[in-house]
């Protein structure tokens, strides 16, 4: 009976580690800004997101002259070629990364507020959105910048200073049964510490449970689990890398529609953050294959020196 509790609460350690290691990356996902920066930093280095960027900015410019203000005809395709341009100028200014920068971390915060919404009943989704908002307020001042010259100063002054943009990203899985899912998720990983705690406590409740000759086996087992946990991460990333489905065709020099810059910036999205959230799986699986690996030899030494002072 020992021998078995000991086996049992080795498991329990196993799993709850597992639980805490799982947890405490979601946690930091959701709560820092480092993990979100990291998947979503370079993002503008795709070409498919550089040119999906000017026109979502360049619409949230536009849609926010006040409503019922007339534009006049000649005026239009000079204030959206001017905006335009302003928008192009953005993206290779050096206040671009930072902006985008609290792009990232707005739009983070944000989902994780519509998650906390959805798991408190008072949503039924939680939609993936990119906040656009740092960025096209420094389009209009761009704009406003050049708008004198352009014939373009009263209706650039009817912009405000600081704009709200956004665009909801197309990510599968994010209906009302996964949102409510990954907000469970979000909740339950805040809880790591504490698995982490009782993970330590099971561990050591069961090498010091087991009968001497079986604290080795004891000990390999947790390693066998270890192993396996990590063989489980290696084969992740093959799963988490999104099928090449590609970006939506253009021609060359073509400028996308509204549409097709959403469709765009959601599948590059949805790329890159498969491939660097695969390949920190896989780093994880190799730490775990190690790790798991020293714990199987740490009892198989074990059990040696004990056959060894039972021999005499």
């Amino acid at each position: 009976m020992r021998t078995a509790a000991s086996a049992l609460l080795m498991v329990l350690a196993a799993l709850l580690a597992f639980a805490a290691v799982a947890g405490s990356a979601v946690d930091r996902l959701a709560h820092t800004s480092g993990p979100a920066r990291e998947i979503a930093g370079s993002l503008p280095q795709d070409d498919a997101v550089r040119a999906a960027l000017p026109p979502l900015v360049l619409h949230g410019i536009l849609d926010q002259l006040p409503a019922g203000v007339p534009v006049p005809s000649a005026l239009e395709d000079v204030l959206e070629r001017a905006s335009a341009r302003a928008v192009t100028a953005v993206l290779d200014s050096s206040g671009f990364q930072p902006a985008w920068m609290t792009s990232i971390d707005a739009s983070r915060q944000a989902y994780v507020d519509r998650l906390e919404a959805v798991r408190t009943g008072k949503a039924e989704t939680a939609p993936v959105v990119l906040e656009l908002g740092p960025l096209a307020t420094q389009g209009v001042q761009r704009l406003k910048d050049d708008a004198g010259g352009l014939g373009l100063g009263m209706l650039a002054g009817m912009l405000p200073t600081d704009v709200e943009a956004s665009v909801e990203l197309d990510i599968p899985g994010i209906g009302p049964e996964g949102s409510a899912r990954i907000a469970a998720l979000v909740w339950a990983a805040g809880f790591w510490g504490w698995a982490a705690a009782v993970a330590a406590l099971a561990a050591i409740a069961s090498i010091l449970l087991a009968r001497p000759r079986a604290r080795g086996p004891v000990v390999v087992l947790g390693g066998l689990l270890t192993c396996i946990w990590a063989i489980v991460l290696l084969n992740a990333p093959g799963q988490w890398l999104s099928a090449d489905g590609g970006h939506p065709a253009l021609q060359p020099g073509q400028t996308p529609s509204v549409a097709e810059a959403g469709a765009l910036l959601g599948e590059a999205v949805r790329a890159h953050a498969s491939s660097v959230v695969g390949g920190r799986l896989e780093t994880a699986g190799i730490l775990s294959l190690v790790a798991g690996g020293a714990v199987v030899v740490l009892g198989v030494v074990i059990r040696l020196i004990e056959d060894r002072r039972r021999n005499g």
